[in-house]
């Protein structure tokens, strides 16, 4: 590597590091933050065929799909392109995690309530982690085992963050890991222009916009419904965030 090439990727990882202190810092300062009162009532509490929150558990259905083509499509890029393996193990342990959250946020919405809300988090943690470490690990050119312990400490860190909410109900951690793949993400597309991305920057924007009508939907759950009667905004969120997800899928 060149010393003009090393200066810049040292740059760029010390913005982009940068950026996780700020996160950190600024939810450190704001304080705990708790489960708002009420938020397991969810509007759509219908019984259809026996299932309870009918709409919230279906809706989840979509992310099965997203997961299971995501590692086919994943394996594909991988043959056909030859990238780092522990970049294409980040997006296996994404997809994966994406699929497991139909199962997982299906349960959770059959009863919500504090202890079955653990199988939601744990899966959507796994794969922002994942979905992190494949950012990072495409868009600074990382080694094969740098990636790999940027992997193994992202999820570790996932796991952690759904342990300690559990426990406290502070989700600061849990937040910490949503908000790194996000905003990192847009930093990473500013800094780093690559000839041939797996995931281009055009469809990580598109997919942090999508994920941020999902958290819209979640907020105006009781609204939605009210238009539109039979969508309310939490299974458009399920729908949403599937197809946020889908953004990520790798292709040549």
């Amino acid at each position: 590597m060149s010393s003009q090439n090393f200066l810049r990727s040292s740059y760029q990882a010390l913005a982009f590091l940068s950026l996780l202190v700020v996160i950190a810092g600024a939810l450190a300062i704001y304080g705990p933050i708790l489960t708002p009162p009420g938020y397991f009532g969810f509007v759509d509490d219908r019984v259809i065929f026996g299932i309870p929150n009918f709409g919230d558990v279906v809706s989840n259905a979509p992310f099965l799909p997203v997961g299971v083509i995501g590692v086919l499509w994943t394996r594909r890029y991988a043959q056909a392109v030859g990238v780092n393996s522990a970049y294409t193990a980040a997006l296996y342990g994404f997809f994966v995690s994406v699929a497991a959250v139909a199962f997982g946020s299906g349960y959770f919405h059959l009863a919500p309530g504090d202890l079955t809300i653990l199988p939601d988090r744990a899966p959507i943690a796994t794969a922002a982690g994942c979905l992190f470490a494949a950012f990072v690990i495409e868009r600074l050119s990382l080694s094969r085992s740098e990636g790999y312990a940027l992997l193994v400490a992202a999820v570790a860190t996932a796991i952690v963050s759904v342990v300690i909410t559990g426990v406290s109900g502070d989700l600061r951690l849990y937040l910490f890991g949503q908000l790194a793949p996000v905003l990192g993400g847009i930093l990473l597309i500013v800094m780093v222009k690559l000839d041939r991305p797996g995931i281009s920057a055009r469809r990580i924007i598109l997919m942090i916009a999508l994920y941020g009508l999902a958290k819209a939907a979640e907020v105006f759950d009781q609204e939605i419904y009210d238009q539109l009667i039979y969508v309310s905004g939490h299974n458009l969120k399920h729908l949403l965030a599937a197809g946020a997800a889908a953004c990520a899928i790798p292709r040549r």
